[in-house]
């Protein structure tokens, strides 16, 4: 279930993510839970969607470049947008920022909403 739900939250933010940090943005969603499903007691023949619950999921997102000043309202943007549309109440970001080598650079940040 916890695959399913991230894939699923994947294809409802790729579109705003792509749009706002570049399409050469990463970004990845986990649900820190795997057994969360069988916890939930959700039958596996009749999956529900991550919206019918309160779960608050893990987004980390990685841009290569270094850190801008726009990122922070970007992220408060889409946390609206999410909120607005129904598509998550609670979570959490992780921003990393890489350069063109893929080396880490040092200006990561979380966030949780």
């Amino acid at each position: 279930m916890a695959d399913k739900w991230a894939n699923d939250l994947e294809s409802e933010i790729r579109p705003f993510i792509k749009k706002n940090f570049g399409e050469t943005t990463d970004f990845f969603v986990s649900f820190t839970n795997n057994n969360i499903g069988q916890e939930l007691g959700i039958d596996p023949l009749n999956p529900k969607s991550y919206k019918e619950f309160d779960v608050a999921p893990i987004i980390r997102i990685i841009v290569t470049r270094k850190k801008s000043e726009d990122d922070e309202q970007i992220l408060n943007e889409f946390i609206a947008f999410l909120k607005s549309e129904d598509k998550l109440q609670h979570g959490s970001f992780a921003m990393s920022y890489i350069d063109e080598r893929g080396v880490i650079l040092d200006d990561e940040w979380n966030k949780d909403f």
